[in-house]
Parts: C-alpha cells; structure tokens; sequence
C-alpha cells in the first residue's frame, strides 16, 4: 500500500547542480558528443520520498533520504541524419556508444548504471545493446505522467533491440507515408524471479509530408514477459516444478505470434498457459495527431491499452491514456516563461467487462497489471512495465 504522507508532516529539499558540455570530435569524424556532470542533494520526514519526485526518473530517487545524488555521464552519438531528415546521410556505417554512472548515498546507498549501451547503424537499419534511457510510446516525453504499459519508474531493463532509423519514408507514395519498426529481446534482473525474459516489437505508421504541418500516426506497441523460475512457483499449478516455459516453439506460437497453444497442457506448461497464452502479454495502440504553426504546435495522443483479443478490438472502450500538449518553442514574446502545457487524463474503468469468462471467445475481465505466474506484476519499483497510476510501491 502507498504511503500518503500529510503535507505538513513531511518536508522535502532537492538542490542540484549541472555542468554539462557538447561539441563534436575533431573534422576527421565530426562525432557529436555530450558529457554531463550533476549533483543533487535530498532531505525529508520519516515518510518516503514523494512518488511524483521519483516519477520518470529511471529508479535513481531513493524512497527514503537524506541522500546524495552524483550523476557522470558522456555520450558519442551518430553523425549522420535521419532517413527522413533535409540532411543527406553522407555515410551509411555509422556507431555510437553511451555510459552514465550514479552513486547513491544515504540509506539506500548503491551505485548504479542507468545507461551502458553501444549502436551500430548501417543506411536504414539500426542495432543497440545495453541499458538506455527510452520512452515507448507516442507521448510528450518532456511533461508527461508515462506511458501507460511502460513507464520510466525503474533502471531500464537491459536488451538487444534492431529496428528502423526512425520513420523510413515510402518514396512510391510520395513520402506521405513512413513506417517505423523495432524488435528486441530483453533480460529481467528482478528478486522474485530469476531467468525472465522480456519480448518486445512495434510498428507505427506516419501519414503526413516529412516537413509537413500536419500528419497523423498509428502505431501498436506489445511486450511480453516470458520464461522464469522461482522458489514460489514450486507445487504452483501454473507452473512446472517451478520453472515457465522457454521452448523456443512456445515462444515462437505464443510469444512472438501471440496465439493460443494447440495443446491444453504437456511436460512444458501447465493449463494455465493452455488456456490463456503463454507469458504475461501487454500493449498498447498509439493514435496521435500533430498540428505544427510558425510559432507553436499541438500534439494529441491516445495510449489505447490491452492484455488480450478484447483489448485489440477496442471491446474495453476508452480505456487509456489521453494526452493534449500544446507547445509555443518560439514564444512572441521572449520574456515569456511559458513555453509547453501539457493535459492528461487516464481511465481504466471498463476493462472490457466485470467478469472474466475463460469459455467465451473475448473473456473480458481485464484486471491489467495482474498476473498469476508473475506475482509482482504491479510493483511499478521492480519493473517498468507500469506506469505511475498503479502506486503499489511497498516492499
């Protein structure tokens, strides 16, 4: 259960300090790079840090202070533009690499690596591995709550993604239309259960001029997570002496096709999988809307949220996140402060029905965030598989 600390009872004081620098490597690379340095200082009352201090910060705010916060990090990004950028690609092979460092003090006095990765990306195509920083999702990175099926609550999750170099855009189709794709395999480092995997593609779609005023997007994000063992899945009836199917043929129908299994049980799931599918299966559709001015823009966006068949059919309604940012990059007047406002709203009241009818062709009952296999689900500090609307933070 989340804490909810009175007002008066807690008192809270962050300072920090930046320096930071960027530039490119010399003319015979022309590498763009980025190296930052940041200190923050934490206090507080016996309760634990307010949740919205540590919403998108990647799990690097302690729960508890007084704690200090030492950030290092460099970057080399890629030198070329993007493919459908006005700038010419001068060179199709191109690389980059990233490293930040945190150390943690106070009570909960840790270091950690929130990011390690290195890229490779040749013409169209790019390959990354490590941990980084991303948000998944079509959403206002800047103000946002978090993406509804991922959120930023937690040290990204470590894994191997290929995909697109941003949009490609159609050239039979005169450019209206781009397409964007990803696919990866990740790594759960979690207490309760050991050897988890994570699957993750998407697909988004991008109609509208690549310099145009107006396009609009479709997009669809799924992810799984799959595989395991754990001391409490032992004599569990959905699992098999402990441990949850990594087959690559239950992978290959259940996880990355996300079909029913054609047996009810065998030597490798039980009827759970049988009956539902094998893994913890969630996603969302991205529907979003940008209108760009000479001197504003607005972005609406819709994270439409599913578990199963009923959610892909939109059968839980409304469900989602809502989001309308309005943004004025080059105010008229430059003492104005205000330069983005950002509204959102989330409902999950529908869930596709109350209850759940396993013999019925779309079931409904989608209770999201819960899971019989992974019993911690909903613990938003242990995975980012969840946004910030479900605070079951406790131990």
């Amino acid at each position: 259960m989340a804490l909810r600390p009175h007002p008066l009872e807690l008192f809270l004081f962050s300072c920090g300090l930046l320096l930071g620098a960027t530039g490119s490597l010399s003319a015979q690379f022309r590498k763009p790079y980025e190296i930052h340095i940041q200190a923050d200082g934490l206090t507080g009352g016996d309760q634990q840090t307010p949740f919205w201090l540590r919403a998108n910060e990647f799990g690097l705010i302690p729960l508890k202070g007084p704690a200090g916060i030492f950030r290092a990090g460099a970057s080399l990004n890629f030198a070329t533009a993007l493919p459908d950028s006005n700038k010419a690609n001068r060179r199709k092979l191109d690389w980059g690499l990233g490293v930040e460092g945190v150390q943690i003090t106070g009570p909960e006095k840790q270091f950690v690596l929130p990011e390690a990765y290195a890229k490779l990306r040749y013409g169209r195509v790019e390959l990354w591995g490590g941990r980084r920083k991303e948000f998944i999702g079509i959403t206002d990175t800047t103000l946002t709550s978090g993406s509804i099926v991922w959120s930023n609550n937690a040290l990204p999750i470590p894994k191997i993604q290929i995909g697109t170099a941003g949009f490609i855009p159609l050239k039979f189709l005169n450019n209206f239309v781009a397409l964007k794709g990803s696919f990866a395999h990740g790594w759960f480092d979690v207490p309760y259960i050991q050897g988890a995997y994570l699957h993750y593609k998407s697909l988004h779609g991008r109609f509208g001029k690549p310099d145009g005023k107006v396009a609009f997007y479709f997009g669809i994000n799924h992810m799984v997570q799959w595989g395991g063992h754990a001391e409490y899945l032992k004599n569990s009836p959905v699992a098999v002496n402990g441990h949850l199917t990594t087959a690559p043929k239950d992978f290959l129908w259940g996880i990355l096709l996300g079909q029913l299994s054609q047996e009810r049980e065998n030597d490798r799931f039980t009827g759970f999988d049988g009956e539902n599918r094998v893994g913890n299966h969630l996603g969302n559709y991205d529907i979003a809307l940008t209108v760009k001015g000479e001197r504003q823009s607005l972005l609406f966006y819709h994270q439409h949220i599913f578990e199963d068949l009923s959610g892909l059919l939109f059968l839980n309604h409304f469900d989602g996140l809502y989001g309308l940012s309005w943004s004025l990059p080059h105010a008229y007047d430059k003492s104005t402060r205000l330069n983005k406002l950002l509204f959102e709203f989330l409902t999950t009241n529908d869930q596709a029905g109350s209850t759940f009818d396993i013999t019925a062709r779309f079931q409904g009952g989608d209770n999201y965030f819960n899971h019989s296999q992974y019993v911690q689900a909903g613990l938003i500090m242990i995975r980012p598989l969840e946004p910030h609307y479900y605070p079951c933070i406790g131990n």
